[in-house]
C-alpha cells in the first residue's frame, strides 16, 4: 500500500556523492550518537561511517570537536523532520491495513486535527483514493489542506459530531480535542478510529481504563461500536528512520550543515 506514496532514499547513491568529498575541518572521528536515538541509529551510523574515507573511530582527548547527535540534531532540520513525519504516517496506515479489511479506495476517512501529520496523512489517502474529509479548530490551516489535496474541510465545533457515513476517524494529535466515542452516530457498521498521534501527542484517543480487545483493536464504549487501530510505536518509527538518520549525520560530520540539507533534501527528490 505504502508503495504508492512513500519510499526510503538512495542511501548508496547519496554515500557516493560524500565519499568523493573531503572531511570537513569542524568535527573529528566518528559521530557520538546519543543513547535517546537507540541502537538500531547508533548502529547504522556506525555502519555508514565506516564506508567513508578517511574517517576513523571516535576521537580523542585533545583532538577536534566531536559531532555528538540526539534527537534535537534531527528535530532541527526541516528536511528530517519532513521525512520523519512521512515515514509516521506510513507506519500508521500500514497499521490499518494489518488490522482491518477494509480497502482504502472508496472508504469514508474523517480526518482530525491539521498540521504535518494531517498534510503527510490527507497526501497519502487521496493519493490512493480514499474519500476524504478533514476537519480542525484551525482555519488557516484548513483552508491550505483543502488547497493542497482538494479535499472538503470544516471546522471542529463543540461537541464533536461524526456521523453515520464516515467509516473510519483518523486522530492525529493536534488542533482537536482528545477523540470521544460519544460523538459518534449510532450506526449498525462498527466504527474504526486510527491513532496517528505522534508520542508526544499521546493519549488523544485510548482512555486510562481501556474496554475489550479484537485481534489487536481496543473496543470503545459509545452509541457506535469503536474500535482502535493503535498508533506505531517509537521505535518502530525509530528503526523506519535509522537509515535516514544516519545519512544526516555522516552528512553534518563531512560537509557541515548547510551542505547537508542540500544533499539529503536532493537525494530525498531524486
Amino acid at each position: 500500500m505504502s508503495q504508492f506514496w512513500f519510499r526510503a532514499p538512495s542511501i548508496r547513491a547519496a554515500m557516493a556523492r560524500v565519499s568523493a568529498r573531503p572531511i570537513a575541518g569542524r568535527y573529528s572521528g566518528r559521530p557520538v550518537v546519543d543513547p535517546s536515538l537507540g541502537a538500531v541509529t547508533a548502529a547504522a551510523v556506525t555502519a555508514l561511517w565506516s564506508t567513508v574515507p578517511g574517517t576513523g573511530p571516535a576521537s580523542t582527548p585533545g583532538e577536534r570537536e566531536k559531532l555528538v547527535v540526539d534527537r534535537d540534531t534531527f528535530a532541527a532540520s526541516p528536511v528530517v523532520t519532513g521525512y520523519e513525519t512521512r515515514a509516521w504516517a506510513d507506519l500508521v496506515l500500514r497499521a490499518f491495513a494489518r488490522e482491518t479489511n477494509l480497502l482504502l479506495p472508496g472508504t469514508r476517512f474523517l480526518l482530525l486535527g491539521t498540521g504535518p501529520v494531517a498534510d503527510a496523512l490527507a497526501g497519502a489517502l487521496t493519493r490512493i483514493g480514499g474519500r476524504l474529509e478533514i476537519a480542525g479548530r484551525n482555519s488557516i490551516e484548513l483552508v491550505d489542506l483543502a488547497r493542497r489535496h482538494g479535499v472538503p474541510v470544516r471546522p471542529l465545533g463543540e461537541p464533536q459530531s461524526i456521523p453515520v457515513g464516515i467509516d473510519v476517524v483518523v486522530v492525529t494529535g493536534s488542533d482537536h480535542p482528545p477523540f470521544d466515542p460519544g460523538a459518534a452516530v449510532a450506526a449498525q457498521r462498527p466504527l474504526i478510529v486510527v491513532d496517528a498521534a505522534r508520542p508526544e501527542h499521546s493519549g488523544v484517543v485510548l482512555p486510562a481504563e481501556r474496554g475489550a480487545t479484537v485481534r489487536d483493536l481496543t473496543e470503545l464504549a459509545g452509541p457506535r461500536a469503536c474500535f482502535v487501530v493503535q498508533a506505531p510505536t517509537p521505535d518502530a518509527l525509530d528503526t523506519a528512520t535509522a537509515e535516514l538518520r544516519a545519512l544526516y549525520t555522516v552528512l553534518l560530520a563531512t560537509v557541515g550543515y548547510v551542505r547537508a540539507e542540500a544533499e539529503l533534501a536532493e537525494v530525498l527528490t531524486t
